[in-house]
């Protein structure tokens, strides 16, 4: 879990969310660990409401072992705090991508390119292979529709790449499919993304706020042969090599 204090769960469970099973998280609240399953984990999501912090899957799904995540809902932000949090610039826990589909250089030098020409799968694993840093870092916000000097693009070159109907549900749908497709155990990884949408400037900014995760999140190649780690460093997304990972693994928590 990597937290030992109430105080510390609830504020990873507000931040960027917080991947614990109702076990781990039981003691926190004073909680016998000897309680029935059942019986911990009602009185865990009876603790957890006073809070308002949420998990997924819910309780109903799995066991008192089941790895989830325990968040607080959030809402889109409002115009004025993305500009606040472009403001501030690329770090170790934020990112801006121009988009998840369409190369933008090819729409610059060729605006009548075809929507063929226009899907760059580079552009779909750069993004990806972001997410995958942060989940294997500290966590942090990927924001899309935001050029590298954090002016909006908006998402609405991706828009007619998507199908017939191109939108904001539309693309969020592909999102979560290409992390279950593209990531081992993709469905576990995508407990760990929150999505939400603002408008800026009459384009449509995506927020995608990730959770560190516990286990190793291991993205395809760009090729589809194999797997690769990605982690932050500083604000750069790197690959490990061999006798990195290993250094990486004596070192994780």
């Amino acid at each position: 879990m990597g937290v030992t204090s109430l105080q510390e769960f609830i504020r990873a469970s507000f931040e960027c969310g917080c991947e614990a099973t109702f076990a781990e998280v039981a003691p926190l609240f004073d909680i016998s660990p000897n309680e029935h399953p059942f019986e911990l984990c009602i009185a865990v999501e009876t603790e957890l409401k006073k809070y308002g912090i949420q998990s997924t899957p819910p309780l109903p799904k799995g066991s008192e072992a089941s790895q989830r995540l325990f968040f607080t809902p959030k809402p889109g932000l409002s115009c004025d705090q993305i500009r606040i949090r472009i403001a501030a610039g690329e770090g170790a826990t934020s990112e801006f991508k121009g988009s998840m589909i369409c190369c933008l250089r090819t729409l610059s030098e060729n605006p009548g390119a075809s929507k063929t020409d226009l899907k760059s799968d580079a552009v779909t694993h750069s993004l990806l292979k972001t997410l995958a840093a942060f989940l294997n870092t500290s966590g942090g916000s990927l924001y899309v529709g935001v050029g590298d000097d954090g002016a909006a693009i908006g998402l609405e070159n991706d828009f007619p790449l998507l199908g017939p109907v191109g939108s904001i549900d539309a693309w969020e749908l592909r999102l979560r499919e290409l992390v279950e497709t593209q990531f081992i155990d993709g469905k576990s990884v995508n407990n760990l993304l929150q999505v939400s949408f603002t408008e800026i400037d009459g384009r449509t900014v995506a927020h995608i706020s990730i959770a560190p995760r516990k286990k190793i999140s291991y993205l395809k190649t760009h090729k589809g042969a194999g797997h690769e780690v990605y982690v932050r460093q500083g604000n750069r997304t790197v690959s490990l090599t061999f006798p990195q990972f290993e250094e990486y693994l004596s070192n994780r928590n």
